[in-house]
Formats: C-alpha cells, sequence, structure tokens
C-alpha cells in the first residue's frame, strides 16, 4: 500500500529506473538473460533433489514477484514496460536454447533449457503487458497471454522438478553426467525412464499435454492482435520452441531408445524411496493435462484479480 501510494508522486523517468534496477535484481533469481550465469554452475555443483527445487521452484519465486509487482504496482495500462519484457523474453529463450545444443553434461543441459523456458515466460507477460498498454481495448488477449505464461510457470515447475529427480536417478546408477554415458539406460530402468519421458514430451509441448497447451495460448495472443512487434516475437518464439522440441526428442532417443553404450548388468531401477517422487511428479503431468479445465479456471481467477480480465 505504502508502494502504490508513492507512485503517482514520482517521475516517469524514475519509475522506468526503478523497473529496470528490480527486473535486473529478481532476473539474477529467476536466471534471466544475462543474469543467468550462475545457474548452469550450480546445478551440476547441487545434489539432483536440490536442482529439483531450484529449478522447480526458486527461480520461479522470483517470477511471481515480478508478476505481483509489475501487475500491481506499475499497472501495465499506465506503462509501458512491455517492451522491455518482450526483449528479455527473446534473448532469454533464444540464448539458453542455442546453449543447449553444446551440452554434453545432463545437468547443464537441463540448467539452459529452465533458463530457455523462462524466457517463454517472461515473452508471455511481455505479451500481456504489451498488449495492455497499446491496446487497452484488446485485454482478453493479454489474459490469454498471462494465462499461457501462468500455466507454463506450473507445467516447468512440476516437469523440470521431474527431469532432474529422473536424471539424478540415471546419475545414482552410473556414476556421471556425461550425456554419451547415460545411452540406453532408460531401457534398464523403466520405471524412471517412463518418468523421464513423460517430463520430456510435457515440455517439449507435446500435444495433448498441458505444455503444448501453455505456449499455444501465448502464441495465440501474440498473433491475434496483428501488431508487427508481437508478430515477429512470436515466430521467434516458435522457433526457439521447436528448437526446443528438437533437442528433448534428440535427449529422449539417446537416454531412451539408443542401445546402452555401458556393458554394465547390473544397473536396474534405484529404489522406491527415489522411484516414488518421481512417479508422483509424472503422474501430476498427466492429471494436469486430464483435468486442465479445472486448472484454468483457478489461473483465470488470478488472471481476474491481476488485470480484471
Amino acid at each position: 500500500k505504502i508502494i502504490l501510494s508513492s507512485v503517482g508522486t514520482i517521475s516517469p523517468h524514475t519509475l522506468y529506473f526503478i523497473i529496470a534496477i528490480m527486473l535486473s535484481g529478481f532476473g539474477v533469481t529467476a536466471a534471466i538473460v544475462p543474469f543467468h550465469t550462475w545457474l548452469p554452475d550450480a546445478h551440476p555443483a547441487a545434489p539432483s533433489s536440490i536442482s529439483a527445487m531450484l529449478s522447480g521452484v526458486v527461480i520461479k519465486t522470483a517470477i511471481y514477484v515480478i508478476i505481483r509487482t509489475l501487475f500491481k504496482v506499475f499497472l501495465p495500462t499506465n506503462f509501458g514496460y512491455g517492451l522491455i519484457l518482450l526483449f528479455f523474453g527473446i534473448i532469454t529463450m533464444t540464448i539458453a536454447n542455442i546453449a543447449v545444443i553444446t551440452q554434453k553434461d545432463i545437468k547443464r543441459f537441463l540448467a539452459y533449457s529452465s533458463i530457455a523456458n523462462i524466457g517463454y515466460i517472461i515473452t508471455g507477460l511481455g505479451i500481456a503487458t504489451y498488449i495492455l498498454y497499446n491496446y487497452s481495448n484488446m485485454s482478453g488477449f493479454a489474459g490469454l497471454a498471462l494465462l499461457g505464461s501462468l500455466l507454463h510457470i506450473l507445467n516447468h515447475a512440476i516437469g523440470k522438478g521431474l527431469l532432474f529427480l529422473t536424471a539424478g536417478s540415471f546419475i545414482h546408477e552410473l556414476k556421471t553426467r556425461l550425456i554419451d554415458k547415460l545411452e540406453g539406460i532408460g531401457l534398464k530402468m523403466p520405471f524412471s525412464s517412463t518418468s523421464f519421458s513423460i517430463g520430456l514430451l510435457n515440455l517439449a509441448g507435446m500435444p495433448p499435454l498441458s505444455g503444448f497447451w501453455s505456449k499455444f495460448f501465448i502464441i495465440s495472443a501474440g498473433l491475434s492482435v496483428r501488431d508487427n512487434i508481437l508478430f515477429i516475437t512470436t515466430v521467434i518464439f516458435i522457433v526457439n520452441s521447436i528448437i526446443a522440441a528438437g533437442y528433448y526428442s534428440w535427449l529422449l532417443e539417446r537416454i531412451i531408445f539408443k542401445k546402452s553404450s555401458s556393458n554394465n548388468k547390473k544397473i536396474k531401477d534405484v529404489s522406491i524411496y527415489m522411484i516414488l517422487p518421481e512417479v508422483i511428479l509424472a503422474l501430476l503431468c498427466i492429471l494436469i493435462t486430464i483435468f486442465l479445465h479445472p486448472v484454468l479456471v483457478f489461473i483465470n481467477k488470478s488472471i481476474n484479480i491481476l488485470i480484471g480480465v
């Protein structure tokens, strides 16, 4: 309330400076490019259970704060910072997706893909705020973009947590993080590999999984307004999504279907205590898809609070 009462007394230039500083500060925790460099180094150094929390929860808290601050304090109908969000979203997903392709360590691979997904979320927020400022009569499309971003936060929190846990199971058995050394291990670990496959397909945006719908909502909002900036942004978003689907499919083929490069016949699925969290998260991915409508209704209540649509 104190901040809200002060916004009207601050000059626009000062407000934009405050917004830039805020995005820079929370951008570090959210791993937004160029403040992302800590995350790919943190994941290999951390246990996989911590990595699951780091990508699934920690970086999302910063996104939550950004959303609450921007939409409730620096009202997007009054301040045109949508272009700033679009810029950060585009460079974040593009640079991260390029970096993913060069990774040989599975945890660094997943870390960079987490950064790319943050880029998708920020782009969705950028589309929403851009529409609210420039096309106030089309707030429904802003709500659609925001719906996609919020749904993707949920999808990525569950999906990436699942991938880090299952990757941890693979690493536990082979004592290596190198993707080349993990080839074919999924065939020897059916429970972990099935969960891993569900997580990959969901984040790849494979229909009808909910990961497809979150991206579809953002893309639909970007194309519906018929604005050149939003059109270019959406095309870049689509290209990045295709690249991501490609490297997720590549990883799935290497880990699950390719002939094992290991001659260790003693490899088997990990204990039930490690499998259980993986199965629960995999089931959540499926349940969100099955009960997508109630989930969207719940998210729409938050959107109504944020922007009133």
